[in-house]
């Protein structure tokens, strides 16, 4: 699940009330949140999920990223944003979320759907998801 953490999102709102004054011609440009090492993994899973695809690059200092590592990160990004979309849309139901539903969530975030449906396989091969009631409900292994 998501965590809701004030640390994360006091870092997120600080760097871009910081971003709109530097728009504005008030400040400079800003630095990248400095995150503590302990709460990295969080700070980035919070970023991914809120900030889907490229615009997570803005907080996580890699835009200027070749087009190869890019996709790397989008890659990551999508195999995150579905994870994240079956825990919470999972934690209601014991039959699982169903395929349409993930594609659906994902889609609205900016995802195509033919990489939602590749990282559900992926997962899914990996081990971090399995089907349910039948191929196309899933839900996590935790």
């Amino acid at each position: 699940l998501i965590e809701h953490s004030p640390y994360c999102f006091g870092k997120i709102l600080d760097f871009l009330r910081v971003k709109h004054l530097n728009s504005l011609g008030l400040c400079g440009e800003p630095s990248r949140p400095s995150v503590s090492e302990h709460k990295r993994d969080m700070f980035e899973t919070v970023v991914r999920y809120y900030f889907p695809g490229e615009s997570s690059a803005l907080f996580m200092g890699i835009e200027n990223m070749s087009s190869v590592s890019m996709n790397e990160a989008r890659k990551k990004s999508v195999f995150d944003a579905t994870l994240v979309t079956i825990m919470n849309l999972g934690s209601h139901t014991d039959t699982g979320v169903y395929i349409n539903t993930i594609v659906a969530d994902l889609v609205s975030q900016g995802y195509a759907e033919g990489e939602v449906r590749n990282a559900v396989s992926h997962l899914s091969n990996e081990g971090h998801i399995y089907s349910t009631i039948n191929e196309n409900h899933f839900q996590c292994a935790e």
